[in-house]
């Protein structure tokens, strides 16, 4: 079916409190409205409801994707740290990249500001705001003014002008061609590059054959599942720094970071560390022993790897940063906060006193480990500059 538009969110944005899902029913009512449906049907694919029990959700997921009209981004921190909501928007903009050639001038991307946060460059290219939007809406975001009742009228004028705005590019005379061909979600980019690394954000560095995508357990999450997992828990966003590249090198990506006031963490484990295709890397890195930078490792079989690895990096495993050991999903989401916290405030202490902490968790673990904080981040989040 092919459906007006889709709806792209991040699952922990829609609970209780926020009733995302709400918010897009309200504009599915809406959409109907100005085009003149009986029925909501075929109007908003939202998994929530879309995805039936039993079926294969990458299947339905990707049928979807492939003939929607328009792709409706709900923005916010966790959106772009999300590995998935970056795939869909991948697919847009590749069936975009297809009309092009086709020489049809199509749009078919509508950004949303559920929870402002800066934007990448790769979402800036579409407009996400004109003078039919209330200020409210861009001062705050359509959240704050669903939660709020003094935003009532706010909100739904900004509803009206967004389902507005999503008929108008379903009505457009060129319609966005299907995609050809099955999508392979494996093989799709699972991040929104940012060119500006946000000051006190995250980079982060995968040395293991499969990158961000290596799965600690058979049908485990991701590693790059973990990270946007505890970056969304701490508010802040991330991004992947590339180890196969000729022209940069890692170290001179790591000095890039710090410069950026960027926190850096490499994961990677006792044997891929000392396999002749990352050892390199390592030996670069522990060369520099950054400030900046922490290495989780995880614990594997390899006969000798610690030894072998303490031989390889000297610097580096007598840093306090090298000693965030795991062997499971659950203790690299735990190594990593705790190893992510420790750089960031070892970046706030090396700040002059311009402003004020505005991480509350972070803020209360610098007290508690004598950090001064009258430094304060830039609005946290993917495209910060500092």
């Amino acid at each position: 079916m092919e459906h007006a538009f889709f709806a792209s969110y991040a699952r922990p944005d829609d609970n209780r409190s926020t009733r995302l899902s709400q918010v897009v029913k309200d504009l599915t009512e809406r959409v109907r409205g100005e085009l003149g449906a009986r029925a909501l049907e075929g109007i908003c694919f939202f998994d929530v409801s879309d995805i039936q029990n039993g079926q294969k959700w990458e299947t339905v997921l990707a049928e979807a994707l492939r003939h929607a009209r328009v792709l409706v981004c709900m923005c916010s921190p966790t959106y772009f740290n999300s590995e998935f909501c970056a795939k869909e928007f991948e697919v847009f903009r590749l069936r975009l990249a297809a009309a092009r050639q086709a020489n049809m001038n199509v749009s078919a991307i509508l950004p949303i500001l559920w929870q402002i946060t800066p934007l990448p460059k790769a979402m800036t290219e579409y407009q996400y705001a004109d003078a039919s939007l209330p200020d409210a809406y861009v001062e705050h975001g359509l959240r704050v003014l669903r939660e709020l009742k003094g935003h009532r009228d706010n909100y739904l004028k900004a509803v009206t002008s967004l389902a507005r705005a999503i008929t108008a590019l379903v009505r457009a005379p060129d319609s966005l061609p299907s995609l050809v061909g099955p999508i392979e979600f494996d093989k799709l980019s699972g991040a929104f590059q940012n060119p500006k690394p946000g000051r006190y954000n995250l980079a982060v560095v995968v040395l293991h054959d499969r990158g961000p995508a290596w799965e600690l357990t058979p049908f485990g999450p991701t590693v790059a599942r973990t990270i946007e997992v505890v970056a969304s828990s701490l508010g802040i966003g991330w991004r992947a720094l590339i180890t196969e590249i000729t022209d940069v090198s890692l170290v001179q990506q790591l000095e890039h970071a710090k410069a950026q006031h960027e926190a850096v963490v490499i994961i990677t484990t006792t044997g891929m560390a000392t396999a002749p295709r990352w050892s390199s890397h390592l030996q670069s890195v522990d060369g520099k022993c950054l400030d900046n930078c922490a290495v989780v490792l995880g614990i594997d079989e390899s006969a000798g790897a610690e030894a072998k690895l303490r031989a390889l990096c000297p610097k580096l495993t007598a840093a306090t940063a090298f000693h965030e050991w795991f062997d499971s999903a659950e203790a690299l989401r735990e190594r990593l906060e705790r190893a992510i916290e420790r750089v960031r405030q070892a970046l706030i202490k090396a700040d002059p006193p311009a402003a004020r902490v505005e991480d509350a968790p972070l803020a209360a673990d610098a007290r508690r480990d004598g950090v001064p904080i009258d430094v304060r981040p830039s609005l946290r989040g993917p495209g910060g500059d500092g």
